[in-house]
C-alpha cells in the first residue's frame, strides 16, 4: 500500500465514528478496489454525504458497498433479508435457495461450488457474517441487523420480495416472493389466486396447517416453497401439482404423499421432522433432477434411488434403506450421511462412489461398525466422520483425506500409528475414540496435521511425541482427559483451543478440608481466581452438587490469586449450548442446553419404567425430543404441560445426549435440573425471538430441580 492510499484509508476510517460495522464494511469495499484512483473515488463519494459533525452516515457506506456488487451478488445479498432478524442461516440452505431461484449461472463448474464462492465473496466484503466455521467451510452465517434492513429496503425498491404485515393484513402484489414471519393462516386468507408467485417462505412456528382450497392456483408457479412449522402435520396430496418447484423444505411435517414424484424439476428436498423419522414414498426415485436429499427416513428401501443420477448430497438415510442400493450410477454424489449402521450390514457398495468427498456414518448404540476397508476405494474422499464402535481401524485410508473425526469408537489399539501415515491429514478429532492408556506419535508422522482434538479419552495417561512429528501443528484441543497429567513439551507452545485438559464443563466443585477452611473461607468471594498447586480427588457423589468425576481439593501449597480482569460469575450462562450446536456432540455427552418448549407428550409407562417426552426448538426451528425420567415425569411433566402454550424458554442443566438408531435426543439424569424462563443473555435472545413470533403477554420464571419439585424463582413480563 502506497503512503497516499494509507492516508486516504485513515481519513475514511476516522469519519466512521468508531462504528465497527462501518469500518469492516468499508474495509471490505476497499479491498476490492485497485489503486489510488479507485480509493479516491470511494472517498469522494462518501464526502458528498458527510454529516455536520464531519462523520459519515453508516447507511451511505452500506449502500455504497451494496451498489459495488454485481447483479448476481446483489440478488444473493438481498435474499438474506428474507430471514427473520438475528436468525442464523445454514450455508447449504442459502446456497440451494440461490440455485433454485436461478441466481447461479450454469457452466463447467458445479453450481454448488459457484454459489459457495458467491457466499464467500459476500463474507469477504463483510456484508455477511460468519456464525460458525467447520474445517475450511462456513456452515452457518448471518447478517447484521442494519444490513438486513438495507436488504429489505432495496428488495422493496425492485419488488424483489415483501414480508407479510399481519397488522395491516397486507403484502405487495407486485413482489414475486412472499415471506411470512407470523400469522401464516391469516396470510393464506388473502386473495392470492391472481398472483404469479415464484417463492413463498413461512417462518411461523405457530402455523398449524397448510391445507388450502385453491392450493394449485396459488402455488402452481412456485420455484421455492419453504415451510417452517411449529408442530407436526401432514403434507397435502396437491403438493404434487407444483410442477415448477425446485426447492421444497418441509419442517415439522409428517409423511410425504406419493404425488411428490411428479415434481420432475425439484433440485432440493429437505424434510425436518424434529428428530423423528419420516416416511418417503417410492416415487422419490422419479425426481430425476434431485440434487440434495436431506431427510431422516426409515421407510421401505428406496431400491431405485440409483436412478437419481444428479444427486450431490444424501443426508439422513438409514442403513436399512442403503444396504440393497447399487450406487454405481450415482456418479455425482459428493456427500453421504448415513444413520443406524449395524455390524450385520455390508457397506462395501459405498466403494462405488468414486467422487465422494464427505462421508459421515453413525452406528447403532452398543453395536460395532461392519468392516470399513471399503473406505480406501473412495479415492476423492476428504472428510471422514465415524460415530460408533470400531473393532479394528482399517490399515489403509485414501491419501486424499484431510479431516477425520472418530467419535465413540472405543478403540483398544492406539490409532495414531495408522492415522499418522496419512500424507494430507490436517485435522484429527478423537472423541471417546480410544480406551488405551497411551498414544504414540512416531517421528515423521502427521506431516501435515494442523489441528488435533482429544476429548473424553478417560483412560489416556501418556502421550509420546516424536521430535519430528506434527511439524505443522497450529491448534491443540484437549478436553475431559482427566488422567492425562502432562502434554509433550513442544505442544505447550501450540495454541490451546481448549486450555483446560484436566477439568471441563460449566461448573466444578472445590472442597476445603480442616485448617484450609479457616485459611480461605473468608477470603474467597464471588470473583474469578487462578488456582494453582491444588489436588484432584475423586468425587463422592453423596457430597457433590455438580456432575463431575473429580473435584479440586486445596493443600498446604495451594496458591489462589484473583484474576486481573473481572469475570462475572453470572457468565455461567455462556456454557449453555443451543440445539444446532448440541447435535454435534457425541452420544453420552453431558451438557447444559438452552431451548424453547414446543409441546409435552403424554406419560409413557411400562412394567419397568416411566418417561415423558417433550419437544423443544430453537431459532432455526429445528425440533428435538427431550426425554424426562424419574421424578421429572409426573408432577414436573404435568407442570410443563400447563406452560407449553406460552412457549417458555428452558435452560436444561446437566442433561445427556442420547442417540438411538441415528436419532439425536436429550435425556435427563438424576442430577439434571430445569430453569424455566431464566434471566440471562442467551435466554433473553430466545425470548426476544418469541416476542417477535407470538402475541403471548406473560412469562414466569421457575426452577425445576430433580426430586425437589417446583419452586417459583422470579417473574418477568415480556415487553
Amino acid at each position: 500500500m502506497v503512503p497516499e492510499m494509507e492516508s486516504l484509508a485513515k481519513d475514511m476510517v476516522e469519519k466512521c465514528g468508531g462504528l465497527p460495522l462501518a469500518i469492516v464494511v468499508l474495509s471490505g469495499l476497499l479491498s476490492h478496489k485497485k489503486g489510488l484512483n479507485e480509493w479516491q473515488m470511494v472517498k469522494d463519494h462518501l464526502w458528498k454525504n458527510i454529516k455536520e459533525d464531519k462523520s459519515i452516515e453508516i447507511s451511505n457506506i452500506l449502500s455504497l458497498s451494496y451498489n459495488d456488487l454485481s447483479t448476481a451478488l446483489k440478488q444473493c445479498f438481498l435474499y438474506f433479508g428474507i430471514f427473520p432478524e438475528d436468525q442464523v442461516v445454514r450455508a447449504d440452505n442459502i446456497i440451494w435457495l440461490w440455485m433454485a431461484e436461478g441466481f447461479i449461472p450454469r457452466g463447467e463448474e458445479r453450481m454448488e461450488d459457484v454459489a459457495e464462492g458467491f457466499l464467500n465473496e459476500l463474507i469477504r466484503r463483510s456484508l455477511v457474517q460468519v456464525a460458525k466455521t467447520f474445517w475450511e467451510r462456513v456452515p452457518e452465517c448471518r447478517v447484521h441487523d442494519l444490513l438486513r434492513d438495507l436488504a429489505i429496503q432495496k428488495a422493496l425498491e425492485v419488488n424483489f420480495f415483501d414480508i407479510y404485515d399481519p397488522r395491516s393484513h397486507s403484502i405487495s402484489s407486485l413482489c414475486i416472493r412472499h415471506v411470512i414471519h407470523s400469522e401464516g393462516e391469516s396470510y393464506l386468507s388473502l386473495d392470492l389466486s391472481n398472483l404469479k408467485l415464484r417463492s413463498i417462505m413461512f417462518f411461523d412456528p405457530y402455523f398449524l396447517k397448510m391445507s388450502l382450497k385453491n392450493f394449485r392456483s396459488v402455488f402452481q408457479h412456485l420455484y421455492v416453497l419453504y415451510f417452517g412449522m411449529g408442530v407436526r402435520c401432514s403434507v397435502p396430496d396437491d403438493i404434487g401439482s407444483l410442477y415448477h418447484l425446485k426447492f421444497l423444505s418441509l419442517r415439522g411435517m409428517d409423511d410425504l404423499p406419493s404425488s411428490i414424484g411428479n415434481l420432475k424439476n425439484l433440485q432440493t428436498l429437505v424434510v425436518d421432522t424434529g428428530g423423528y423419522t419420516c416416511q418417503l414414498p417410492q416415487k422419490i426415485a422419479d425426481l430425476i433432477n434431485l440434487r440434495h436429499l436431506v431427510a431422516r427416513y426409515d421407510s421401505k428401501p428406496l431400491v431405485h434411488i440409483n436412478k437419481l443420477t444428479s444427486l450431490q448430497v444424501v443426508d439422513g438415510i438409514c442403513c436399512d434403506q442403503w444396504k440393497d442400493v447399487d450406487p454405481v450410477d450415482l456418479v455425482n454424489l459428493r456427500e453421504l450421511r448415513m444413520n443406524g449402521i449395524s455390524k450385520s450390514y455390508s457397506l462395501n457398495n459405498i466403494s462405488s462412489l468414486k467422487n465422494l468427498s464427505t462421508l459421515a456414518l453413525f452406528g447403532c448404540i452398543e453395536e460395532s461398525f461392519p468392516d470399513l476397508e471399503f473406505v480406501n476405494c473412495c479415492e476423492k474422499l476428504q472428510t471422514l466422520w465415524l460415530s460408533g464402535r470400531i473393532e479394528k481401524l482399517p490399515h489403509l485410508f485414501p491419501n486424499s483425506i484431510t479431516m477425520i473425526a472418530l467419535w465413540n469408537s472405543t478403540l483398544t489399539e492406539d490409532p495414531m500409528p495408522i492415522l499418522g501415515m496419512l500424507p494430507n491429514l490436517r485435522n484429527l478429532q478423537l472423541f471417546s475414540a480410544y480406551e488405551g492408556k497411551e498414544i504414540m506419535c512416531s517421528d515423521n508422522s502427521f506431516s501435515q496435521l494442523e489441528f488435533l482434538h482429544l476429548r473424553d479419552l478417560e483412560k489416556l495417561e501418556r502421550w509420546h511425541l516424536g521430535t519430528s512429528a506434527m511439524p505443522l501443528i497450529k491448534g491443540l484441543d484437549i478436553y475431559d482427559c482427566p488422567n492425562l497429567k502432562e502434554i509433550p513439551e513442544r505442544m505447550k507452545n501450540v495454541e490451546q483451543l481448549n486450555r483446560n485438559y484436566m477439568l471441563c464443563g460449566t461448573k466444578n466443585q472445590a472442597t476445603l478440608f480442616n485448617k484450609h477452611i479457616e485459611t480461605w473461607k473468608d477470603s474467597l468471594k464471588p470473583k474469578s481466581y487462578y488456582i494453582a498447586k491444588g489436588r484432584l480427588d475423586s468425587v463422592n457423589p453423596n457430597y457433590s452438587s455438580v456432575h463431575k468425576e473429580v473435584e479440586l481439593a486445596f493443600t498446604d501449597n495451594t496458591i489462589i490469586q484473583e484474576t486481573e480482569h473481572a469475570v462475572s460469575t453470572h457468565k455461567f450462562s455462556d456454557g449453555f449450548l443451543s440445539l444446532e450446536h448440541a447435535d454435534k456432540l457425541p452420544n453420552g455427552s453431558i451438557l447444559d442446553l438452552i431451548c424453547v418448549l414446543v409441546s409435552v407428550n403424554p406419560l409413557i409407562q411400562n412394567a419397568n419404567s416411566k418417561r415423558r417426552e417433550i419437544v423443544v426448538t430453537n431459532q432455526l426451528m429445528e425440533h428435538t425430543t427431550v426425554t424426562l425420567w424419574g421424578d421429572f415425569v409426573e408432577n414436573d411433566g404435568a407442570f410443563l404441560e400447563k406452560l407449553q402454550d406460552n412457549k417458555p424458554i428452558l435452560a436444561l442443566c446437566d442433561v445427556k445426549v442420547s442417540i438411538y438408531k441415528g436419532r439425536f435426543g436429550i435425556s435427563t439424569i438424576p442430577v439434571s435440573s430445569i430453569l424455566i424462563n431464566p434471566m440471562f443473555q442467551k435466554a433473553n435472545d430466545l425470548r426476544a425471538w418469541i416476542v417477535c413470533t407470538s402475541s403471548k403477554q406473560q412469562l414466569k420464571t421457575y426452577s425445576i430441580k430433580m426430586s425437589h419439585g417446583i419452586r417459583l424463582a422470579k417473574s418477568a413480563t415480556k415487553k
